[in-house]
């Protein structure tokens, strides 16, 4: 799909060797109530495969999204995150995980958040939670309520936080530039 004018947002989707949930996470990234022509989405394979390749390459023609394909050797997520922002052609830059499947409104809701809070230091934290389809054990609450992945509980509407997740996370692009990317 060629766009008539630059996207609103990018959506950067770092992989590594996970087809099958990448699948899922695509598919409901491309299926958001927020028009088609006004988002992109990129995905750095960070260990180049065919398989990811080719995956992206079907969903491209079943899409009016624009879908970007890229590979990226030097290992770590940092390297696909910043090669996802150099071929970003948005002021708005959405990360989430290989393995999110988005709600409907996930890139709306970012987009919106970002017109009331444009300063270019603020970022969108989303919610990140289990599928509802996953039988969530003790250990999984642990990560979410406390744990080493996230602590929700922890902030509130409105608070400043100093490290985040990158699973659901928006930024102006001005700010991920200026502070030199991903290390």
């Amino acid at each position: 799909m060629i766009l008539d004018k630059e996207p609103e947002i990018s959506v950067i989707i770092p992989t590594r060797n996970r087809e099958e949930i990448l699948s899922m996470s695509l598919r409901s990234i491309l299926n958001q109530d927020y028009p088609a022509n006004k988002y992109q989405v990129i995905i750095v394979d960070n260990a180049p495969r065919a398989k990811t390749e080719a995956l992206v390459n079907e969903l491209q023609k079943q899409t009016q999204t624009r879908l970007i394909y890229l590979s990226e050797t030097k290992p770590g997520p940092a390297a696909a995150r910043n090669l996802g922002i150099k071929h970003a052609r948005s002021r708005l830059i959405l990360f989430i995980g290989d393995d999110c499947i988005a709600d409907r409104s996930l890139v709306d809701k970012h987009v919106a958040c970002h017109k009331t809070y444009s300063e270019e230091n603020i970022a969108i934290l989303g919610y990140t939670t289990w599928h509802r389809k996953l039988h969530v054990t003790a250990f999984m609450h642990w990560l979410e309520h406390g744990g080493l992945q996230f602590d929700y509980d922890m902030l509130k509407d409105g608070d400043i936080a100093d490290t985040f997740y990158t699973s659901n996370v928006s930024f102006k692009l001005d700010f991920i530039l200026n502070n030199n990317g991903f290390f």
